[in-house]
């Protein structure tokens, strides 16, 4: 007998067979097959610059643990925002983002889809770090201000080449508190892929294709008005409320599309599930059959609701003996290494 939850799908745990079966489902059970089809989850990390503490925790869904990022250096604190000046910098710990690997090193740890955030002021300046990711031989991806200009400039890179020239081409405003964004996306089975530039959360400039991919490795940080803990860039009067990275999670989804009487492969009923998503209340037991290719006939019993044992119904447990870190063989044959096991009668 299996047990399910009204509103939840069931797994039927059948074990998947040779060739072709043929199905019997009973009215009222709707039963599935479940699909696995691979895509991505946006996920994001912040660090809100609104204390006078030199560090402050990452927030957000994108990583099982905080991350700091410690003020290094003299900074004024005012108004929910961190002042820096040309002695001084933000500097965050390794992200540990995996953004998984690949045999072929123009492809390997490449986001899907990676943003770079900037909220805060800046003043007049060339040149200023507004988000500097990168990993010594590894790859980066910077967020810049273009040399004299009021453009926001990008530059991403993988082993030892970089990439750069790209502008946006809607012009920041100096002085005055903006969201200043760069976001990276992946083209995959082509070379490259496109960048974008945003300001206050519209669109300023790009897609811009690109000729490398960006690698992004987990023990790679970023640091804010310096690279690589070198100032020479650093300007005076960048005032930070916020800083953030949004990037694309792989995930799996899962459909499940009905399935019918018939026949049916039988290298996939593992697969099968018992969809009981609209059914809000408890049914009565059901009873799946499936006739496999030497015409025996296997049935389960599925009941949609609470597990009830009338009484007096025996029910069978299976103990092991794992006492030494693995099921022990006491009752077998000779030479077999079976799991001894105990059946237990249990009567209510």
């Amino acid at each position: 007998m299996l047990y399910g939850d009204p509103g939840a799908v069931i797994p039927l745990n059948i074990p998947p067979t040779t060739g072709v079966v043929q199905l019997s489902i009973p009215p009222g059970l709707i039963v599935a097959r479940r699909v696995a089809k691979a895509g991505f989850q946006a996920v994001s990390i912040n660090w809100p610059f609104n204390s006078a503490l030199p560090v402050v925790l990452s927030n957000g869904d994108a990583l099982s643990s905080r991350v700091p990022v410690q003020l290094i250096g003299t900074g004024n604190s005012a108004s929910g925002m961190m002042g820096l000046s040309r002695g001084s910098y933000l500097q965050c710990a390794p992200l540990g983002v995996d953004f998984g690997t690949d045999s072929d090193p123009e492809l390997t740890q490449t986001p899907h889809r990676l943003r770079c955030s900037f909220k805060g002021i800046v003043p007049k300046a060339d040149g200023a770090l507004l988000f500097y990711m990168i990993g010594w031989g590894i790859g980066s991806i910077a967020l810049t201000t273009r040399y004299g200009s009021d453009q926001l400039e990008c530059m991403i890179g993988r082993g030892d080449r970089t990439e750069g020239g790209f502008f946006s081409t809607v012009l920041r405003k100096p002085g005055v508190e903006q969201l200043l964004e760069v976001e990276w996306r992946d083209m995959p089975g082509a070379v490259g892929g496109t960048i974008s530039f945003f300001i206050d959360r519209k669109p300023a400039g790009g897609p811009f294709r690109t000729k490398l991919k960006p690698r992004i490795a987990p023990e790679m940080d970023f640091s804010v008005n310096a690279a690589l803990g070198n100032t020479r860039q650093a300007v005076d009067g960048l005032t930070v409320r916020e800083l953030g990275i949004t990037f694309d999670r792989p995930v799996v989804d899962y459909s499940y599309p009905p399935v019918t009487n018939g026949p049916f492969n039988g290298s996939d009923l593992a697969d099968l599930v018992v969809d009981a998503r609209t059914i809000m209340v408890p049914q009565p037991v059901k009873t799946l059959a499936w006739r496999v290719a030497d015409g025996s006939v296997s049935t389960i019993d599925v009941t949609i609701g609470p597990l009830f044992v009338p009484a007096g119904q025996a029910y069978k447990a299976v103990l092991e003996d794992w006492s030494t870190g693995a099921a022990r063989g006491a009752s077998q044959r000779a030479g077999d290494d079976a799991h001894r096991r105990s059946e237990l009668s249990v009567r209510r």
